[in-house]
């Protein structure tokens, strides 16, 4: 018989509680008995996923596959329905389905992830292939996404009085029309519902194959935002775990921190960004103009000098424009970045919209 992981274990009786320890228990009877009616052997070491175990197993003449049996839980019934549907189009294929045990003998993939690649561009395209290939239509088995819509709205209300930073009446009101035109009429399509890059494996017979998915009915753009809700733990974006307490509320805050104050460490003090500027440029002195001839002052009162600009103050002028132009030419770069990424999304129509705004921006006004 099998062993089953310790971590699996442990991570299992966290989530779902002593109840689970039964179905911990008869696990290892539950996959020998399973691997004796599908004729199959164990064929390397046993792994774990969020919900189920993974034993590889070789299947007689037939070749490689992997035995896999899921906790029963109402999220993991549907998964069989989804593979049968596919049958190899854009995931891994089903060979045998066991629902009252959840388990299934699948089509065997490798380890590597599409998570573990470096190119967003690969991954991008990847993803969407993938996306494209599983969008089929969906049997009547599978749950409906569009029946969800009622208690994503009651989330949206209990969420909007209980958070403590509270949300704009805006917000909600731009939430509640999503929900209201995109949620509650979806088209009949296959939706993954875990479509992130841990779920799309490298494999033989294509190069990538999704696997676990959860199995619904309904629009596949769903399933498209997935990947960009997941980032990798290296992007800079990714959100890591904060160290220490929460955060208080705004309001709540001290405009300083209690405890000792500590001295700004030993070392040249931080240099500003004016040390890109290089030094200020040494203006040539300023020639020599005669004035006209003044009147004598009869009130013997002491006349302004003329109006003039030191060379120091000029130079400061200069170093000003200089600043001004840098933070020009970023503006611009963020914005033509920003017109690149409207045309990948929106196309021809998207490149309207954005040079039409960039008309009216202020950056005009500084040329």
């Amino acid at each position: 018989m099998i062993v089953v992981p310790a971590e699996f274990v442990r991570t299992t009786v966290a989530r779902e509680g002593e109840a689970c320890t039964p179905w911990l228990d008869a696990l290892p009877s539950l996959v020998a008995e399973l691997l004796d009616r599908w004729d199959c052997e164990p064929d390397g070491a046993v792994m774990f996923g969020g919900v189920g175990i993974i034993v590889p197993v070789r299947r007689g003449d037939a070749g490689v596959a992997v035995l896999k049996v899921s906790f029963p839980h109402p999220g993991n019934r549907y998964e069989p329905d989804a593979f049968a549907a596919w049958a190899g189009r854009g995931a891994v294929v089903l060979h045998e389905r066991d629902d009252d045990h959840f388990a299934m003998l699948l089509e065997r993939a490798h380890s590597t992830t599409l998570a573990s690649l470096t190119d967003e561009d690969e991954i991008a395209e990847v993803a969407g292939r993938l996306n494209h290939l599983l969008a089929i239509d969906a049997p009547a088995a599978l749950p409906r996404l569009q029946d969800q819509a009622d208690s994503w709205a009651e989330d949206l209300e209990k969420d909007a009085r209980t958070l403590p930073h509270g949300l704009s009446s805006r917000a909600l009101d731009a939430a509640r029309a999503t929900i209201d035109e995109l949620a509650r009429t979806q088209p009949n399509l296959i939706i993954h519902g875990d479509f992130h890059g841990r779920n799309i494996l490298r494999a033989d017979r294509e190069p990538w194959l999704a696997v676990d998915p959860k199995g619904y009915a309904g629009d596949p753009a769903s399933d498209a935002g997935t990947p960009a809700q997941n980032p990798r733990p290296d992007h800079p974006h990714h959100p890591r775990p904060r160290q220490g307490p929460p955060p208080q509320p705004r309001h709540l805050r001290r405009s300083s921190p209690p405890g000792p104050r500590t001295s700004r460490p030993l070392g040249p003090p931080p240099r500003s960004p004016n040390h890109l500027l290089g030094p200020p440029p040494r203006l040539p002195p300023r020639p020599h103009r005669s004035r006209p001839h003044q009147p004598p002052n009869p009130g013997n009162h002491p006349r302004k000098p003329p109006h003039s600009t030191s060379p120091r103050v000029e130079a400061g002028w200069v170093v000003a424009v200089q600043e001004v132009r840098i933070c020009r030419a970023s503006w611009e770069g963020v914005l033509g970045a920003a017109v690149r990424m409207r045309i990948r999304w929106s196309g021809s129509s998207g490149l309207t919209q954005v040079s039409q705004s960039r008309k009216s921006s202020p950056t005009r006004a500084w040329r």
